[in-house]
């Protein structure tokens, strides 16, 4: 008890020192001064990747520094190793521990926050330290087939066991197939294309070992005569593959049979194992168009299990099971359990019935899944998900050390814990699982154990029903054993937890997964789509976490030229999908402290680092930026329209926008729910479902329920009595194997009742459904129905983030907003100017505001409440091709900034002409010639050259300047007539063509930086009568300078890349098992003509160089402010 006590105490002074925080950073801030200077809190932040064991001290204290004055608020660090050259730092070790507990402090000190993975590796949670006993468990098992009516003793061969672990389960014996008989006498010669290729170890019936076949060769069945098969069963050792089953008559001219799906299951092992239709012949093939390792492979004549590896929880795809004759059932009474006639030495006596019967051996082994990708010394089999106990030794293994030794130096220091997203394949037992199956189900599992080896028993329907018990356990095992107790051990150390909620392999509830995590992460990448964001989102909603994380930007194709500008629009968009907080992936640690650009993720990430280019004058602008967006979009609450429930059946994802029926227009916002939430966290207020969090929707919607839990059902009933407006068809059935007349009368009556509701709706369009409900659109934007924004609502302010759309052009955004009696005002998140809008219109509720934006624009769209009347605008002029801008000036007086001379009228509150005769606008003047351009030394060139005609660097003649990377210095004058510096006008520099990112001074006084078109500042306050000086520090990518150095002979000769792009294991290290001694020891690269050094090489000298520099043309624009008397 004093323990608990203790445990308690820790977690309240965690929550109250963090919750006292968060208030007292509320407290203080007012919106705007939260906007213009966002708190540490809303900063981006980033994983921290320590790579193949290369990390310093040193390092981490220069990397630290340069993320804290950029402006990222933490970092989350990640021990990967991708093929890259080792280090000495070996994963968990002292050493280890020492270095991260090193940069714990540093950010301490900083007022960083700071956090780690659990495990090696990004996925999933494994190490050495866990044993096969604490690993994942899949059943497996093995076949004889024997003759009754007689007594026999027959040692049955064990099941295939990895890592020297096994457990068994059950026997089962069952009269024999036909097509099993038939399997059980044919003996086909097995050949194959490659000499090397061992059969017998593709077909020992053991996952320890393979047979490698190289891509395009073959393995060839004969059976001497005509032979029918309908199923294929090969697992290999490649997180993807292709095969292709051939026939053949004469055994020279082959045809397609089938063409198998391939199923990835974990990291890198994927299964080809379904039915189809009889196929006959003589000889078969399975080629290969990719280099497999076989573990096993197996034709057959007997039908398999259709949908089996989703029911066995290798996969999540969902697919409907397939007609089976009605001869490859097996009748459940026919089943006999002999698990007390076998000893302990497998062997099996007992008296069976006259006839074949085909006995089955049924246990457990470890799965062999590890953490990937992670260093020898860090990997290690993926723990028990269904284990707290298995759970509870791999968190004290690393976590649990670190965290004592972070006790003694940095106490307060390491502040949350990680599970990333889940990739480590199937779980599907446990010890104890079928006890665990039958107190919660009340039936027994063993006769249908049967099913996990693809047989099919009594008819599809009672092998969905049981799966779907089966699976509900599975998942609700992994979800509290796993991803729950996870977050529970990480409170018990006074941390808190992100999660991933999701995986493509995951036997488990994603939305459940997320229900308990502090901070729900999703992720997304650049130039691909992603779907891996709602699960995060939709929980983080559902079960009130008001920051929602996404490992953000990911890429494997921009490297080093990656830049802010690039990421910009992709930023935006995630945002309107109710994203708040960015952890870049990536920053990779630079242990060696003077190479330049240094380390990577091997091939993998976008390159936020301190060894950019741009990271000190890009790199806070854009952080700033991404600070601001983030803080806005955790006020109040997400107002959103839709509820989407994901059905019963697990292993249940989200349900994506093109899967909901009917189509939702993508003008409707939406979460996903699960039962979990309709059942214990919403009721109805007004018409609108409610969440104990303040969110509200205006209708749930039923999807994937023609199968459905009965408290489900309760659920929804209760929902239903209480007004909530529902959309979906009618549930078909209950799920589950043992059910009662009376859950079916009750799920009769439940059914009749919500479905007569006059507000419950079993078709129809949700536009039509909204307008005969009277609930509007949120946001319309004239000639743009699937325009992408979002919104939130504090107490007194609606908080509306839209962007432009188009990356080239430039658009006026008419948009009318679901809000009235506030007034509107456009937050910059870019520049934190505020600009009080006085020209809208309001009508039946809404309000309209045409909003200009340039390519890839973005702004807030803030409506609070007017303190006073203010004045509103509507500009009457015919000729609008430089129509002004009004708004409110800092005390509120009424003004117009105009852009071009010629007379223009206006109407002030619907009755008053403002009328504004415009002459002295000067027209725009040009900066050209006398340009005088400074390579700097430490971007490894220096040279000053002079020119009248601006030009991209790569068309000179000169080498050093074509590959020239960094930052390069323009200087030039330009004279400003006195009459020109009146009080009443602005002037905007425009810096045209920029490749691509420019810092300015005028008179050398900063005025900005511009990291993404239009290249303009203003530089009204930094110009001078007379003489004026401006200098342009121009800054490109890494990419032209390496080019430039592939070119040069090499004078460490280290050049480490894939042979292809791609993930999947190669050792492409070369001679260079090692990090050279001279980077290992934190020493400057070797003299030579090379000047960069990258850890991945990623150009060649052929590639194509990228356009930079200063292109212009340089111009000034001027403008007029107007004030109305």
């Amino acid at each position: 008890m004093k323990n608990l006590g203790y445990i308690l105490l820790i977690m309240l002074c965690f929550c109250f020192s963090n919750c006292s925080e968060k208030k007292k950073e509320r407290q203080n801030l007012t919106l705007e001064e939260g906007f213009k200077n966002p708190p540490q809190a809303s900063k981006p932040r980033t994983w921290y990747h320590i790579n193949s064991g290369n990390a310093s001290k040193e390092g981490f204290t220069k990397d630290l520094k340069a993320i804290k004055e950029a402006g990222i608020g933490g970092v989350l660090v990640f021990n990967v190793s991708m093929g890259l050259p080792e280090g000495d730092v070996a994963y968990n070790s002292k050493e280890h521990r020492d270095i991260l507990v090193h940069g714990a402090k540093e950010c301490e000190k900083l007022g960083l926050s700071f956090g780690v993975h659990n495990c090696d590796g990004w996925t999933s949670s494994g190490g050495p330290w866990v044993t096969p006993e604490n690993a994942m468990k899949v059943v497996v098992n093995s076949q004889v087939i024997t003759e009754g009516g007689k007594q026999i003793q027959l040692k049955l061969p064990q099941p295939p066991a990895r890592h020297n672990y096994y457990k068994d389960i059950a026997v089962v014996a069952y009269p024999t197939l036909e097509t099993e008989l038939i399997d059980e006498n044919v003996k086909p010669i097995i050949t194959s294309s490659d000499k090397a290729f061992n059969v017998e170890l593709a077909t020992d019936k053991q996952t320890n070992t393979h047979a490698d076949l190289k891509a395009k060769g073959w393995v060839q069945y004969d059976y001497g005569k005509p032979h029918t098969i309908q199923s294929m069963n090969v697992f290999i050792n490649k997180r993807k593959g292709r095969l292709t089953l051939l026939e053949s008559d004469d055994g020279v001219n082959f045809t397609v049979a089938h063409k198998p799906r391939e199923e990835r299951i974990g990291k890198d092992e994927c299964y080809f194992y379904e039915s189809f239709k009889p196929v006959t012949a003589r000889y078969f093939r399975i080629e290969t168009e990719m280099d497999a390792g076989f573990y096993e492979m197996q034709l057959s004549a007997s039908p398999v299990l259709g949908n089996i590896m989703e029911y066995t929880s290798y996969r999540k795809n969902r697919r409907s099971i397939r007609n089976t004759a009605e001869e490859a059932f097996i009748k459940k009474e026919d089943i006999l359990i002999l698990s007390d006639k076998m000893d302990a030495n497998g062997v099996l006596k007992t008296t069976l019935p006259e006839g074949n019967w085909t006995i089955m051996r049924f246990g457990f082994t470890a799965s062999g899944a590890t953490n990937e990708p992670s260093s020898d010394e860090g990997k290690g089999l993926e723990v028990d998900k269904f284990s707290k106990k298995a759970l509870k030794v791999h968190y004290d293994a690393f976590v649990g050390k670190l965290v004592e030794q972070a006790k003694v130096d940095a106490p307060n220091a390491l502040q949350y814990v990680e599970i990333d997203s889940y990739e480590v394949g199937p779980q599907n037992w446990t010890n104890d699982m079928e006890k665990l199956f039958k107190d919660r189900f009340g039936y027994d599992f063993t006769p249908f154990l049967l099913m996990y080896a693809g047989k099919s028993i009594e008819n599809n329907e009672t092998v969905e029903s049981v799966f779907w018990d089966m699976k509900q356990l599975v998942s609700d095992l992994m979800v509290t054993n796993y991803f729950d107790y996870f977050t529970e051990l990480c409170h018990q150390d006074g941390l808190i937890s992100y999660i991933e909620p999701y995986g493509f392999v995951g036997p488990f509830n994603s939305l459940d997964a997320g229900r308990n995590a502090d901070i729900p992460m999703g992720e997304f990448w650049l130039g691909k789509p992603n779907k891996h964001k709602r699960a995060a989102v939709s929980a983080g909603h559902i079960y009130g976490k008001n920051v929602i994380s996404a490992e953000a930007f990911t890429s494997t194709k921009l490297n080093w030229g990656f830049h802010p500008a690039l990421a910009k629009q992709k930023g935006d968009y995630e945002w309107t999908n109710g994203i708040n907080e960015y952890m870049f992936h990536r920053f990779a640690h630079q242990p060696n402290t003077h190479v330049k650009p240094g380390m990577s993720m091997s091939f993998v990430g976008s390159h936020i680092d301190r060894t950019q280019t741009w990271w000190d004058n890009a790199g806070p602008e854009w952080f700033n930026y991404l600070a601001r967006g983030s803080y806005m979009l955790r006020q109040g609450n997400p107002v959103l329209d839709v509820l989407v429930f994901v059905g019963d059946r697990a292993p249940s994802h989200v349900v994506h926008a093109n899967q909901v029926r009917p189509k939702l227009p993508s003008a409707y916002k939406y979460d996903c729910v699960n039962s979990d939430v309709i059942v214990n966290r919403l009721t109805v207020e007004n018409g609108k479902l409610k969440l104990p969090n303040g969110i509200t929707y205006n209708a749930l919607s039923l999807q994937r329920n023609d199968i459905i839990n009965l408290k489900t059902l309760r659920g929804i009933h209760k929902l239903s009595q209480q007004g909530a407006l529902i959309v979906g068809k009618k549930p078909k059935k209950l799920g589950g194997y043992n059910i009662t007349k009376e859950m079916k009368a009750e799920f009769d009556t439940l059914v009749k009742e919500i479905w007569s509701n006059t507000k419950t709706y079993s078709t129809g369009e949700w536009e039509q459904i909204f307008e005969e409900k009277t609930i509007q659109k949120d946001v319309i934007v004239e000639g743009q129905p699937d325009f992408n924004f979002y919104h939130r609502r504090t107490q007194n302010e609606d908080i509306y983030f839209v962007y432009n759309h188009n990356l080239t052009e430039k658009e006026v955004l008419n948009c009318s907003f679901l809000v009235e009696g506030k007034v509107p005002e456009l937050w910059n998140a870019k520049t934190g100017e505020i600009t009080k809008l006085v020209e809208y219109s309001t009508k039946i509720g809404r309000t309209n505001i045409a909003i200009p934006m340039h390519p890839q624009e973005s702004v807030f769209v803030v409506f609070k409440l007017a303190k006073a009347n203010q004045p509103k605008v509507t500009f009457t002029s015919v000729d609008k091709k430089s129509k002004p801008t009004f708004s409110l000036d800092d005390e509120n007086n009424l003004q117009a900034e105009v852009y071009a001379n010629g007379n223009y009228t206006a109407k002030v509150n619907d009755a008053e002409n403002w009328t504004m005769n415009v002459s002295d606008i000067p027209s725009q003047v040009e900066i050209k010639g006398n340009w005088e351009i400074n390579f700097r030394a430490e971007d490894f060139y220096e040279a000053t050259l002079k020119t009248d005609e601006l030009f991209d660097w790569t068309t000179s003649k000169v080498e050093e300047i074509k590959h020239y990377s960094g930052t390069a210095i323009y200087t030039t004058t330009f004279n400003i007539k006195k009459e020109m510096l009146q009080s009443d006008k602005q002037f905007q520099l425009n810096l045209g063509e920029v490749s691509v990112i420019a810092k300015v001074l005028v008179n050398g006084k900063d005025v900005g930086v511009s990291w993404i078109a239009p290249h303009a500042l203003n530089v009204t306050n930094a110009l001078k009568t007379g003489e004026n000086t401006l200098e342009i520090q121009v800054t490109n990518q890494w990419t032209n300078r390496l080019i430039g150095d592939e070119k040069l002979p090499n004078q460490t000769e280290y050049d480490v890349r894939r042979s292809k792009q791609g993930f999947g294991s190669e050792d492409y290290r070369g001679k260079y098992k090692k990090m050279p001694d001279w980077y290992r020891n934190n020493q400057p690269l070797p003299e030579g003509p090379r000047k960069t050094f990258s850890a991945y090489s990623f150009q060649k000298a052929t590639d194509d160089l990228l356009p930079s520099g200063l292109l212009g043309p340089v111009t000034i624009l001027t403008s007029k402010i107007i004030k109305r008397k």
